[in-house]
């Protein structure tokens, strides 16, 4: 009898144990697969994009803007801060997205703008060598419909220095780029060139997971 006693406990910790690989295993995948099924896609390529289609990107994805759609509450984001290698990063569970926390600590022309990212991959930040300029729509799903203790309508999670940020979409028959402003809270335009009113912004890089 105590043979079998032993026997059977035998199994059972076999058992358990197996059970328990498994278990890690699903919940991997499900963890995973969460990231997958419920991260909203947002366009990650740059485009030509005329004024009313920019509205219809904030109003399509109830996006907060200041000018344009500022009765929502704006786009639901899952911040999670962490710091990879030294370098800090705020991943965004419902878009799928890889922000940088901080970013370029000084304003800078488009073109600057694009060596600064070249820059950035060249050493790898956060051990990545993928980052990029962000679309209109990536950046705008950071804009929050309240102002945060900065006075900027983003996130606490994010450096305040970047108050406005360059994406990679371009401004339909101008030669001017769009970005995001978080002191007005909204998807602004401003000139690719230094003669332009406005020229100079920030940088925030991006990659998806």
């Amino acid at each position: 009898m105590w043979k079998s006693l032993k026997k059977f406990g035998f199994f059972l910790v076999v058992l358990i144990i197996t059970l328990g690989i498994f278990g890690i295993i699903f919940l991997d995948k499900e963890s995973k697969q969460d990231v997958l099924e419920y991260a909203l896609k947002l366009r990650s390529s740059g485009k030509i994009l005329s004024k009313a289609e920019v509205m219809n990107i904030v109003k399509k994805y109830n996006f907060f803007d200041s000018s344009w759609n500022k009765e929502v509450r704006g786009f639901d984001n899952q911040f999670e801060v962490q710091t990879i290698k030294g370098d800090k990063i705020v991943r965004d569970r419902a878009s799928g997205l890889i922000w940088q926390q901080g970013g370029s600590n000084v304003i800078m022309t488009y073109d600057k703008a694009k060596e600064w990212i070249s820059e950035l991959n060249r050493k790898g930040y956060a051990g990545h060598h993928d980052w990029r300029l962000p679309t209109s729509e990536e950046a705008m799903s950071l804009v929050e419909p309240q102002k945060n203790e900065s006075n900027l309508y983003i996130d606490f999670v994010f450096n305040k220095e970047q108050m406005m940020i360059w994406t990679s979409d371009l401004v339909k028959g101008e030669p001017w780029s769009w970005f995001v402003c978080f002191d007005e809270g909204g998807c602004r335009n401003a000139g690719l060139y230094e003669n332009s009113s406005i020229y100079a912004c920030y940088v925030r890089a991006v990659r998806s997971v």
